[in-house]
C-alpha cells in the first residue's frame, strides 16, 4: 500500500516535472522555428544579392557593360557572396563544382558528393530553396539559375549556398541539455522538500491513530 506521504510527494513532483516539461519544449520549439527562419531569411538575402550582381553587369573601369558570359556572372557572384558560419558555396557548370569562393567557408560541399548532382538535377529556370538531408549531413540550401541568352556555352551555370542546420542548432540542443540536467536537479530537491514538508504535516495525524 502507498502511503499518503508517498502520494503527496509523488503527485507534486509530477506536477513539477509535467510544468518543466511544457516549458522547456514551448521554449525549444519556438527557438528551433526562428532559427530556421532565421537561416531562409539569410538564403533569401543571398538570393536577391546574385539578382543584383547579374542584373547589374560587368563592370570595367567604372564603366558597366554586359556579362561576357554566363559563367563569368557566376564567378562574380560566387567570389561576391557574404561569408557567414556554417555556410558553405559553390558555382555549378555542367553539372560540376567548378567555382567555390575565395574565403575559406566552414561546409565544404565536397563532403556530400550528392549534393551537387541534387541541385544539378532539381534546379531549372526558377531559383529553389530547399532541404537535402543525405550522406550524414543536414543542408538547407538555395539553388539560383543564372542564365544569360546567347553565352558561349554553357548558357545555363548555376549559385548554391547551404547552411548546415546541425550546426545552426547546436547551441539550442546544448541549452536543451543544460536545461533538462537544472530541471532533474530541481526535481530531486523537490522531492525532497516534498518529503520533509509533508512528513510534518501528517505529524499529528499519525499522532492521533
Amino acid at each position: 500500500i502507498v502511503s499518503v506521504r508517498t502520494r503527496i510527494v509523488a503527485t507534486n513532483t509530477l506536477v513539477a516535472a509535467l510544468g518543466f516539461l511544457a516549458d522547456g519544449v514551448t521554449l525549444y520549439v519556438v527557438e528551433h522555428g526562428k532559427i530556421l527562419a532565421q537561416i531562409d531569411e539569410r538564403l533569401e538575402a543571398n538570393l536577391e544579392s546574385a539578382r543584383s550582381i547579374v542584373e547589374q553587369g560587368a563592370v570595367t573601369n567604372g564603366t558597366t557593360e554586359p556579362w561576357p558570359s554566363a559563367t563569368a556572372a557566376l564567378e562574380a557572384v560566387v567570389q561576391r557572396m557574404s561569408p557567414d558560419d556554417n555556410t558553405g558555396a559553390a558555382g555549378i557548370v555542367n553539372g560540376r563544382a567548378a567555382l567555390v569562393p575565395g574565403v575559406p567557408l566552414d561546409i565544404d560541399l565536397l563532403v556530400a558528393p550528392g549534393f551537387i548532382d541534387h541541385i544539378d538535377a532539381t534546379i531549372s529556370d526558377q531559383p529553389r530553396r530547399g532541404t537535402y538531408a543525405e550522406e550524414g549531413v543536414t543542408w538547407r540550401y538555395v539553388g539560383i539559375p543564372i542564365t544569360l541568352a546567347g553565352s558561349p556555352a554553357p548558357e545555363t551555370v548555376v549559385f548554391t549556398m547551404v547552411y548546415d542546420v546541425s550546426a545552426e542548432l547546436e547551441e539550442i540542443n546544448e541549452l536543451a541539455v543544460l536545461y533538462l540536467v537544472t530541471a532533474g536537479i530541481v526535481l530531486v530537491l523537490t522531492a525532497g522538500a516534498a518529503w520533509v514538508v509533508a512528513g510534518r504535516l501528517l505529524r499529528p495525524l499519525r499522532q492521533m491513530r
